[in-house]
């Protein structure tokens, strides 16, 4: 704009040819201020825009972890007597009559390692450890202590 404005200044002249200076000072500061302006709301939409994509992508992740959580429980809970959830410190989440019924307490947040016979800790956070690396499902034999006695 700039450029035109002083192309258009050299061919037909100006009425006050004393202000064509500041006027041209004031273009060029305006073009600035325009580019400045139109450079931050472009910044601002790709951060956005970026913002919204990783929204989406982490919703899709955990839909896909809902679905597979979901998945497990059915399987779990149609091969198994009861199913356990364990919290991220591996503490019991959400003890239901089942499981309050089959190990004769509640054991909601209580370490699942409580109902665990101490020969299988070792093998069971190795497994805990493999699983967090390789977001793979694995399972293990363990014997879980009981009120009347262990049941492997």
């Amino acid at each position: 704009s700039v450029f035109s404005y002083v192309a258009v200044l050299s061919f037909a002249g100006s009425p006050f040819p004393e202000w064509v200076p500041l006027r041209v000072v004031h273009l060029a500061f305006l073009s600035f201020f325009a580019w400045w302006g139109a450079h931050r709301h472009e910044r601002s939409a790709r951060e956005k825009w970026r913002a919204q994509q990783l929204v989406q992508h982490k919703q899709a992740e955990l839909e896909k972890s809902e679905a597979m959580t979901e998945a497990m429980k059915q399987v779990g809970g149609s091969l198994s007597d009861i199913v356990v959830r364990l919290s991220e410190d591996l503490r019991i989440a959400g003890s239901d009559a089942a499981i309050s019924s089959y190990f004769g307490r509640d054991l909601d947040g209580e370490s699942f390692m409580v109902i665990m016979a101490e020969q299988d800790h070792d093998r069971f956070r190795e497994l805990v450890s493999s699983t967090s690396v390789s977001k793979v499902a694995q399972s293990m034999p363990a014997t879980l202590k009981l009120q009347m006695g262990d049941v492997p």
